[in-house]
């Protein structure tokens, strides 16, 4: 017979002792015990006998008990001036008594004290000298071991009560006993009870295609290669980065591709000209900061031409009015940067800097600088710089040496913070 639930809370023992409760318990079911050991407190054979200094003996609890209350003897009411003392002829004399196994069928005369583990009547019938007990106990076939067997994973372990001639066969069926996991191939030992959290992760376990419509099995292992394979697998179009947001099995997908043709041009030629409008800006802002020394050579003879064009490089270019770019400013010098890359879907934002060089002192330079931090540079046609830049008498004057060896030197610093796509709606 096992025993299960009522060791389940207490700690794990053992599998030579037997049940706590049949430890702790003196009481012993005798075969005929004389009246003379028994105890005439609780009329029961007495549990460890003492002896009072008027010689009657007792239970040491019951004793105890009766001393505490009044201190007399409690059969024959003398005064006890002297604290009992154990009797050890009384307990010689028990030892010699006839007992029935503590593991025998349970009998009406029997009260352990404590929770009775549902004993049934197939029990040890051995009977033998109460100090033969302990011998007795350790040996016999039907005293209470716990099962033991145990999750090697876990460690969690089997607290089943069970008797030692039916541990053999409660471990045949215990859900701790260790089975050989039934894919074929597969080494693994494991437990009963963690058999399905075994198969669940085997490597060898035959499992179904997720994909649905796909009526395919295949083991664990095998998984990587059936996805990349099976025709229900779900897909993204080919197209979906570049905003096509269909997906769907295989089959489905061939058929999306032939009818969505036109659909798929339009994203492609979206995406194309997405890219190239990133592009224009990349290019826009690789090199952010440009400096440039423009030497003009025979300014005196050039400055009698109405315009001045220097391309300082492929992204940027100086004019150089030497009279003044109008009538307004006759008698200036007018300094214009242009951005080649500003149009009308372009604007360029960011400061810049334009200084003629005084060849004797660079401390007296014409220096201009635009007074916000940063400036948009949408007008591709005026350009970006000053009308009335330095008066041209003080540029040609040789005294100033702003002209040397017929050289007008202008330096140019440019700082591009951002390109802006611009773009124009108007509503019919």
């Amino acid at each position: 017979m096992s025993i299960s639930g009522a060791s389940n809370n207490s700690s794990s023992s053992s599998s030579s002792k037997a049940p706590a409760v049949f430890l702790a318990c003196e009481h012993f079911t005798y075969v005929d015990a004389p009246h003379y050991l028994k105890c005439v407190i609780c009329t029961d054979v007495m549990k460890l006998p003492v002896s009072l200094s008027c010689g009657h003996s007792f239970c040491a609890e019951c004793c105890q008990k009766a001393l505490d209350r009044k201190k007399e003897c409690p059969y024959c009411r003398k005064e006890v001036t002297h604290a009992p003392h154990p009797n050890i002829s009384l307990c010689q004399a028990l030892d010699e008594q006839l007992v029935h196994c503590r593991f025998g069928p349970l009998r009406a005369d029997c009260s352990y004290g404590g929770p009775v583990f549902g004993l049934d009547k197939q029990g040890c019938s051995h009977v033998h000298r109460r100090g033969e007990a302990p011998t007795h106990e350790k040996e016999c076939p039907f005293g209470w071991v716990v099962c033991n067997l145990h999750d090697p994973q876990t460690d969690e372990k089997c607290k089943v009560l069970c008797r030692k001639n039916e541990l053999a066969e409660h471990q045949r069926q215990c859900e701790y006993r260790m089975v050989a996991c039934p894919n074929e191939g597969c080494d693994e030992q494991v437990c009963v009870c963690a058999l399905e959290r075994h198969k669940e992760v085997c490597l060898l376990e035959s499992v179904k295609c997720p994909n649905e419509g796909c009526p395919e099995y295949y083991l664990r292992k095998a998984t990587r290669g059936h996805q990349e394979a099976c025709p229900f697998r779900v897909v993204l179009c080919a197209f979906h980065k570049y905003g096509c947001t269909e997906k769907g099995n295989v089959t489905a997908m061939e058929e999306h591709l032939k009818q969505g043709c036109n659909e798929h041009l339009l994203l492609l030629c979206s995406a194309l000209e997405f890219q190239q409008h990133r592009a224009a800006q990349d290019r826009r802002v690789t090199c952010p900061k440009r400096k440039f020394k423009c030497i003009i050579n025979n300014f005196e003879q050039l400055a009698k031409k109405q315009v001045i064009d220097v391309d300082l490089d492929s992204s940027w270019k100086l004019k150089i009015w030497p009279n003044g770019e109008d009538k307004r400013h006759k008698g200036y010098v007018s300094i214009r940067l242009f951005s080649r890359e500003a149009s009308a879907t372009f604007k360029v934002e960011g400061p810049y800097t334009l200084r003629i060089l005084n060849q004797f002192s660079q401390e007296k330079s014409i220096v201009k600088i635009t007074e916000a931090i940063s400036r948009e540079w949408a007008d591709s046609v005026r350009g970006w710089g000053f009308p009335a830049f330095a008066k041209v008498e003080e540029v040609l004057d040789p005294a100033s040496g702003f002209v040397k060896d017929n050289k007008l030197i202008v330096e140019v610093e440019v700082v591009v913070q951002s390109v802006v796509e611009i773009v124009e709606y108007s509503e019919e």
